[in-house]
């Protein structure tokens, strides 16, 4: 479900919408950095906690991944804030990971210090 059209419906498979403001939070900028270059602590995440950050993930891609996927092999970006987890890299193996069934995936975490001030210009409740 979730996988019909030209996009994946992100409700549908994280279940969550988009929160595509996250990332572009100048106070957030410094954390997505780190993850970048590689910091962050490895963790496994079940896949329905992570919160997408674009607003539009390929559904032909993410099938394509998820055909072939192999979960020692995949691995996605995400930054902590509030008990939440939003991805900053990764949508399509994300996506990929539900569509061949997995229910938890690898990934990198970095945390936004809680004395950051965060833009009330995306809705952290959804």
């Amino acid at each position: 479900a979730g996988f019909g059209g030209e996009f994946i419906d992100e409700k549908k498979v994280f279940g969550h919408k988009p929160d595509p403001g996250f990332l572009y939070d100048p106070n957030v900028a410094t954390a997505g950095t780190a993850l970048d270059i590689g910091v962050g602590k490895k963790q496994e995440l079940k896949i329905s906690d992570l919160i997408p950050t674009q607003e539009y993930t390929g559904a032909a891609k993410a099938k394509s991944i998820g055909k072939e996927f192999d979960p020692k092999l995949a691995e996605v970006g995400v930054l902590k804030y509030g008990g939440k987890y939003f991805i900053h890299d990764g949508h399509h193996t994300a996506a990929a990971a539900k569509y061949a069934g997995q229910q938890t995936i690898e990934a990198k975490v970095v945390e936004v210090a809680d004395d950051d001030e965060l833009d009330d210009d995306f809705d952290l409740d959804d």
